[in-house]
C-alpha cells in the first residue's frame, strides 16, 4: 500500500481526461488526446512501477491514489501487510460469514442483554452493527478507529477494526448515529447510520486520485543551503 520506491512520484502536468472513458484495463489505458498509455500505478507493485519509470523513453503518464501524508497507494506493502490481510481474510471468512448470516439474532434487534458486551450503548432493545473498512483498492484497513455517536442521546462508543479490517459492535440501541472512521494517511470518513435499518456496512476511506505526466523527486536530498554551509565550514 505505501510506496517503498527510492524516489517520490509527482504529477508534473495534470491531465483532465476522464480515466473511465479511456480504453484498456485496470492497469493500463490509452489516452486518445495525447496518444499515450496511462499506467495505473495504484494497481501495480513498487517493483513494477520502478521498472516502468527507470526504462521510460520520453513522457510517461500515470494515475494513482495519494494519501494525505503524500505517499502513494500501491498493490504491495513494505511490511507485508497486504499478504497478511489476505491470509487473515481467508481464515476469518467462515467466521465472519457466520456472524452476518445467523438470522434474526444478529441482523435484527434483540432484547437487551443479548449477544457479546462490546459496547455500552443500551436501551430497551439492542442490535448488532458489522463493519468492514477498506481503502480505494478494496484492501482491508486494520486498526482503523471507529466512533459511533447516538445523535439523540450523545452516547458514544469507540473501537478499532481487527487485523482483517472488520469490526462487530453489539448492544447498539435502535436510532440514528454519526459514524466516523479514522486511519493514518486517510481523511476522516463520516456516515449517518440508522439502526436497525443498517446492520452490515462496508466503508471505503477515500484518498486523492491524481493523473498526468510524472516526474521523479529523490526522497532524500540535502538542501542546497545545507551544502553551501557545509562548504563554508570546511573553508573556515
Amino acid at each position: 500500500m505505501l510506496s517503498a520506491m527510492p524516489t517520490k512520484i509527482q504529477i508534473a502536468s495534470p491531465c483532465s481526461v476522464n480515466w473511465e472513458r479511456m480504453g484498456g484495463g485496470d492497469r493500463v489505458r490509452h489516452c486518445p488526446e495525447c496518444n499515450l498509455d496511462v499506467y495505473n500505478f495504484s494497481a501495480m507493485t513498487s517493483a513494477e512501477i520502478d521498472r516502468i519509470v527507470s526504462h521510460r523513453e520520453g513522457r510517461v503518464c500515470a494515475r494513482f491514489y495519494q494519501r494525505s501524508d503524500g505517499t502513494m497507494l500501491t498493490q504491495d506493502c513494505p511490511v507485508g501487510v497486504r499478504a497478511m490481510l489476505r491470509r487473515a481474510s481467508r481464515s476469518a471468512a467462515a467466521l465472519f460469514a457466520a456472524l452476518v448470516s445467523v438470522g434474526p439474532a444478529m441482523a435484527q434487534c434483540a432484547p437487551k442483554g443479548f449477544g457479546n458486551q462490546l459496547t455500552q450503548i443500551q436501551e430497551n432493545r439492542s442490535c448488532s452493527l458489522n463493519l468492514i473498512i477498506e481503502d480505494p483498492t478494496s484492501a482491508r484497513i486494520p486498526h482503523a478507529h471507529v466512533t459511533l455517536a447516538n445523535t439523540a442521546s450523545g452516547k458514544t462508543v469507540e473501537a478499532d477494526t481487527d487485523s482483517s479490517g472488520q469490526l462487530s459492535l453489539s448492544e447498539v440501541a435502535p436510532g440514528d448515529y454519526d459514524l466516523s472512521v479514522t486511519s493514518i494517511g486517510f481523511p476522516t470518513k463520516h456516515e449517518l447510520v440508522s439502526v436497525p435499518q443498517t446492520t452490515n456496512m462496508t466503508l471505503k476511506l477515500e484518498v486523492a486520485s491524481l493523473m498526468g505526466e510524472i516526474v521523479e523527486v529523490p526522497r532524500y536530498r540535502v538542501p542546497i543551503i545545507s551544502r553551501v554551509l557545509a562548504g563554508l565550514r570546511r573553508i573556515v
